[in-house]
């Protein structure tokens, strides 16, 4: 059973805070397609923080996050410098960033780990996390990050929205292109930053995407993105939090991002729009829709060597005639009542089904730049 105490309750509020930040900063990072680039960021914090501890010997939140910050926005500005003075590749600039400084966080780390009071450190809960020791001074910094994100997107919406979708007609409307993406930037580094004690720089960028992929699977709007990306988000923080606390020896931060990917291939099967799922039955139906159409083309064919329109013809002609033609097209234009069976494998259009069919008689067959038939778009939706 689950005690709630104010441990759990400063966890539960820290990592639902983080979660809803994270699915925000998350969709402008995939809309302009930057998935890697949380990933390079986190990588790029670890230095700040053991550099911090060494200068300072202290683990103050205050002072590590403040490591964090400027070791990652040297990351940030490192990855611009190599996209713009350089013939690289964006991909091979993130790879760069990503194993140098994590290759440094972790040479410091080993030195950190030779001192007397190595143990008083903490250093190593960042790098996969331990939300368990979510302080009211950690809590206090991820509430100040998350007002200044919320905040931020709300009064630069307009900005953001067309910068991400269109940053040539964002420069054509004066709108400063180059300070638009210096902020979403910084938002995207603090909001890692103040995530780094709660799932660790290994599976932060995790919780950046895995909320926002999943969200652009169910709608095309970016307001309506954000709010789903903050609810799975939301569900990942809640659920994981919860499950860590009632189970002993599960982590918080990676049951988080395990939620976080489960929601993410749910949405990916399933989603009405971009499911795997939902495309597979759009497209068997539209399928089914085609053969339809043609094979109504085909009982008017028919029809034109017979005196009367509701001759029966045997089901056997029909599908030689259209080769690919089953058993389930008939049964399909059978269900709709656009034709009957008189007698045993013989069929005839239904006074329903022979209105349809002159009105789809006179135009050809329609062929695509690959071949395909293809019924126009208003009588796929007749015969639906």
């Amino acid at each position: 059973m689950i005690q709630f105490d104010i441990t759990l309750i400063t966890v539960l509020i820290g990592t639902t805070l983080v979660g809803i930040t994270s699915g925000i900063m998350g969709c402008f990072v995939i809309l302009q397609r930057k998935s890697l680039f949380g990933d390079a960021i986190a990588h790029a914090t670890l230095p700040g923080l053991a550099a911090m501890f060494l200068y300072t010997g202290s683990k103050a939140p205050s002072f590590l996050f403040f490591g964090a910050t400027l070791s990652g926005f040297i990351g940030a500005i490192c990855i611009h410098l190599i996209n713009k003075h350089t013939t690289l590749q964006k991909e091979t600039a993130l790879g760069v960033v990503l194993s140098t400084t994590f290759g440094l966080g972790t040479l410091l780390l080993s030195i950190i780990q030779t001192f007397p009071n190595a143990h008083k450190a903490g250093i190593n809960k960042f790098l996969l996390g331990n939300a368990s020791t979510l302080l009211w001074d950690d809590l206090c910094i991820i509430v100040t990050v998350t007002t200044i994100v919320i905040t931020t997107v709300l009064l630069c919406w307009k900005e953001f929205k067309t910068f991400i979708f269109n940053q040539e007609f964002a420069f054509s409307l004066g709108m400063n292109t180059e300070y638009i993406q210096a902020t979403l930037t910084t938002l995207t580094v603090i909001t890692i930053i103040v995530g780094l004690q709660t799932v660790g720089v290994v599976l932060i960028s995790s919780l950046l995407i895995a909320p926002a992929a999943a969200a652009y699977q169910w709608t095309q709007r970016l307001s309506h993105m954000i709010i789903l990306s903050c609810f799975f988000s939301s569900v990942a923080t809640i659920s994981g939090t919860f499950l860590s606390s009632s189970c002993e020896h599960l982590p918080t931060g990676p049951t988080i991002i395990v939620i976080a990917t489960i929601c993410t291939f749910f949405s990916i099967l399933f989603a009405p729009h971009h499911g795997i799922v939902s495309q597979h039955i759009k497209t068997q139906h539209q399928i089914q829709q085609i053969n339809a159409y043609h094979m109504l083309s085909y009982f008017m064919l028919f029809n034109e060597s017979s005196t009367h329109p509701y001759h029966a013809h045997d089901i056997n002609a029909l599908q030689a005639v259209g080769k690919k033609f089953t058993n389930k097209t008939i049964r399909y234009l059978a269900a709709k009542n656009l034709i009957e069976s008189p007698k045993h494998n013989f069929w005839r259009l239904t006074p329903q089904g022979l209105t349809l069919a002159k009105k789809i008689k006179p135009k050809a067959i329609l062929l695509d730049s690959s071949g395909l038939k293809i019924a126009p778009h208003n009588m796929q939706q007749e015969i639906s």
